[in-house]
C-alpha cells in the first residue's frame, strides 16, 4: 500500500499541478486536496496522511497556525510549499521536515516528499535534527546533517553528498569543518570530510594511504596526514 499525501493551497491550480507532480513521480497516494487550514486540519484528522504538502499563506489559518495544531508524534510529516524562501528557517523551527520553492521543480519535491517518508519511519529521530543551511545563487536551502554523507572541496565551493545527490554550495571546506565540528565528522584528505556514521571499512592503498569504503557504496582516499587519527576515532 502507498503512503498517503494530503495537497494544502489555496490555489486551483497550484493543487493541480502538485498532484500531477506526485502522481507521475509514483512514490504516494493522493488522498484529497484542501483550499485553506480549517478544512486541512479536519482531513488530517479524518484521512491520517502520511505526509501533508502545504501551502504557508493561506486564508483563516496560515501553514504556521497548522503546524502549532498538529500532533508531533502522531500527525503526518509536513512539507511547506512556499514562493518565498526567507521562510525556510521559520518552516525548520515550527516542525516541518523540509520546504520546496515555487515554482516547483519536480525533482525537488520528490527528493523532500522522500525526506518526509524516512522521518515518518523514524520518528524518535525528528526532534533531533540540525540543518545546514546551503546558499548558491542567491537562493538559500536546510539540508539535514544526518543526511550528508562526506564533502569534498571544489574550488571556491564544497560539494554535498547527500543519498542521490550532491549539493553545491559556496563555502570553504574549513568552514564547513568547522560548522561539522560537533557533528562527527573527519577530515580525511585536504579536500574531504567523510561523516563517521557513513564509514564501512578502511582498506590499505600503499605509501601510508588508505581508502574508504562507505556504506553508500562510495570509495575515497584517505592520506598519510589523516589515517592515524581517523583510525583512532574509529576504534
Amino acid at each position: 500500500m502507498k503512503p498517503t499525501i494530503l495537497i494544502v493551497d489555496d490555489e486551483p491550480l497550484a493543487r493541480a499541478g502538485l498532484r500531477r507532480l506526485v502522481e507521475a513521480a509514483g512514490r504516494c497516494a493522493v488522498v484529497g486536496e484542501c483550499a485553506d487550514g480549517r478544512d486541512a486540519l479536519a482531513t488530517i484528522a479524518r484521512a491520517r496522511p502520511d505526509v501533508v504538502l502545504l501551502d504557508i499563506e493561506m486564508p483563516e489559518l496560515d501553514a504556521f497556525d497548522v503546524l502549532r495544531r498538529i500532533d508531533e508524534g502522531t500527525g503526518p510529516c509536513v512539507v511547506l510549499v512556499t514562493a518565498y524562501e526567507e521562510h525556510g528557517l521559520a518552516a525548520f523551527d515550527a516542525g516541518a521536515v523540509d520546504y520546496v520553492l515555487k515554482p516547483v521543480d519536480p525533482g525537488r519535491l520528490d527528493r523532500a516528499i522522500e525526506r518526509a517518508l524516512r522521518r515518518r519511519t523514524a520518528p524518535e529521530s525528528a526532534g533531533s535534527t540540525r540543518t545546514l543551511q546551503v546558499t548558491l545563487g542567491g537562493r538559500s536551502r536546510f539540508v539535514p546533517v544526518d543526511e550528508i554523507l562526506w564533502v569534498e572541496a571544489a574550488g571556491s565551493y564544497v560539494r554535498l553528498h547527500v543519498p542521490g545527490d550532491a549539493i553545491l554550495h559556496r563555502a570553504s571546506l574549513g568552514r564547513i569543518e568547522a560548522e561539522l565540528a560537533s557533528e562527527q565528522f573527519v577530515r580525511v584528505h585536504r579536500s574531504a570530510l567523510v561523516a563517521l556514521r557513513c564509514i564501512r571499512t578502511m582498506e590499505p592503498a600503499g605509501h601510508g594511504d588508505a581508502t574508504l569504503v562507505l556504506t553508500s557504496g562510495d570509495r575515497g582516499p584517505v592520506s598519510r596526514r589523516y589515517r592515524e587519527a581517523l583510525s583512532d576515532r574509529l576504534g
